[in-house]
């Protein structure tokens, strides 16, 4: 049920209270946990979802992993992928029967256009009903006020004195107030409403009914040949011919990628560029290429076709091959990890990758079962949505520096990104001068582009002790309310060296 009307507005602005006394001014950390226990006991208790489909199950679960994540791993990007999910979990939480992801953006719009409402209210209500107690209660009597405070001005020095003065002790106290802490508390305002004024749009209800799985036959009606229309065999013919030559394309670049980056790569130094960026970004943007022309032939009534094998098997074999260059991709990545160490991007790249794969899947899935597009959808929406809460639940930032490190001697230190990592990477990122005078020896044997010491350049040693200082000092004096276990442990581990 929705929440009765008199009890709204008092629970939406504690909520707002509690946002801004939660997030404002305050890093991640059990104050997050402490949000999602409050988003979850208003969803429950006033809510009360029930029926719940295994999608729902899924955005919660993942709600809760997202939560659990910014406590542990506490990475910027998990705090991205946190309110992802509490968003989406608001959005969805009206209608516990949702089965497919994909339609939450329009519980999303229909939620803010709920909240929007509560502040306008009645819309039936015509213009001037709505204008005529704004014009009898606020705006005459202001206006009259001001009217009367000039005339007494103009009349009377003393008065206006009085009223400079209390214009200013206004303007001193309006100074007092936090502005951002007020659009803090506007957004936990919004969020609140979303949830508790959302009602299960019917047109969302409607698209989500519309969704069917099994891809039916259109039949047009024209010239027959041989029981077929023309446009449709021609088609049939040109699809032919596309996916002979793609895979042929394609077959000889898997070739080549296999022999060269597979089995006999070789590095002589250089900065792998073209190897790794250009290459690796061509080949993403020739599998979404791969995915739309594989979906726009089969979007038709082509699959329906008596005696189609071999366009179905030229199909399937264009998919297999777009999987193997993915692979490639995965080797390049590999390759560019193995001499120029880890990064945020290089690590995303797999699971970007992952998804692919199972898009890929999917289609060759669609094809011989004979599935909707809807059904790409669905399953590729959740797997996007599931590698989402994976990728957060790891502190990247601990283990981008811990191998950066490690690795030193095979692969390129960049000094520049290392020092921007965050606090809970700390432990791992300070260096002696002897360390990395050390490091800087081997990196030159190694890497023939490496002249200066970007170390000094950038005086690393000297900035890593000042963050050092600097976390220690704030970790002491932070509130129980941004704890999280990865700081924690960093605090831990660099005050028990001291």
């Amino acid at each position: 049920m929705i929440i009765q009307k008199k009890y709204l507005w008092p629970i939406s602005l504690m909520m707002a209270f509690a946002f801004q006394a939660l997030f404002f001014d305050r890093s991640a950390g059990i104050n997050y946990l402490i949000f999602s226990f409050l988003v979850f006991g208003l969803a429950y208790l006033y809510l009360q979802p029930t029926k719940q489909s295994n999608t729902f199950r899924l955005i919660q679960v993942l709600t809760i992993v997202s939560t659990a994540a910014v406590l542990m791993a506490n990475t910027s990007y998990s705090l991205y992928v946190y309110w992802f999910f509490i968003i989406l979990f608001v959005s969805v939480a009206c209608y516990s029967r949702i089965k497919h992801i994909q339609i939450a953006p329009l519980f999303l719009y229909s939620g803010l256009i709920a909240s929007i409402d509560t502040f306008k209210g009645d819309r039936k209500t015509g213009w001037l009903k709505k204008i005529t107690p704004f014009i009898k209660f606020i705006f005459l009597p202001i206006f009259t006020i001001l009217v009367l405070m000039f005339i007494y001005s103009a009349a009377n020095p003393m008065f206006l004195e009085s009223i400079e003065n209390a214009l200013e002790w206004v303007g001193k106290f309006l100074e007092k107030i936090s502005f951002p802490r007020v659009f803090t508390a506007i957004v936990g305002l919004l969020l609140t409403l979303i949830l508790l004024q959302n009602k299960a749009s019917q047109t969302a209800i409607n698209s989500e009914n519309r969704i069917g799985f099994v891809l039916t036959r259109v039949k047009n009606r024209g010239r027959k040949f041989f029981g077929l229309t023309k446009m449709l065999q021609r088609k049939q013919q040109v699809a032919l011919l596309t996916f002979f030559v793609l895979n042929i394309m394609i077959a000889w670049l898997n070739y080549l990628d296999i022999k060269n980056i597979w089995i006999d790569f070789s590095w002589n130094g250089e900065l792998l560029k073209q190897l790794v960026h250009e290459g690796t970004n061509m080949l993403i943007v020739a599998i979404f290429i791969s995915i739309g022309i594989t979906l726009f032939y089969l979007n038709s009534n082509i699959v329906f076709m008596k005696n189609n094998k071999l366009f179905i098997f030229l199909v399937l074999l264009w998919l297999a091959q777009n999987v193997v260059m993915s692979c490639s991709v995965f080797i390049r990545n590999s390759i560019y990890i193995e001499y120029f160490s880890l990064a945020y991007l290089r690590i995303f790249l797999y699971f970007f990758l992952t998804a692919c794969v199972v898009g890929l899947l999917s289609i060759a899935y669609k094809i011989m079962f004979r599935k909707s597009t809807h059904f790409l959808y669905s399953v590729n929406s959740i797997s996007v949505v599931i590698l989402l809460a994976m990728a957060a639940c790891f502190n990247w930032d601990k283990i981008i520096a811990k191998h950066n490190f490690e690795h030193y001697k095979k692969s390129f230190v960049h000094y520049s990104f290392l020092s921007q990592l965050n606090n809970s990477a700390l432990p791992y990122l300070l260096k002696s001068e002897h360390e990395l005078g050390e490091i800087y020896a081997i990196q030159r044997g190694s890497f023939p582009f490496v002249k200066g010491k970007e170390y000094e350049q950038i005086n690393y040693e000297k900035r890593m002790e000042l963050r050092r200082i600097k976390f220690i000092n704030a970790w002491k004096t932070k509130s129980i309310l941004e704890w999280n276990y990865a700081e924690f442990e960093a605090y831990n581990t660099l005050t028990a060296k001291e």
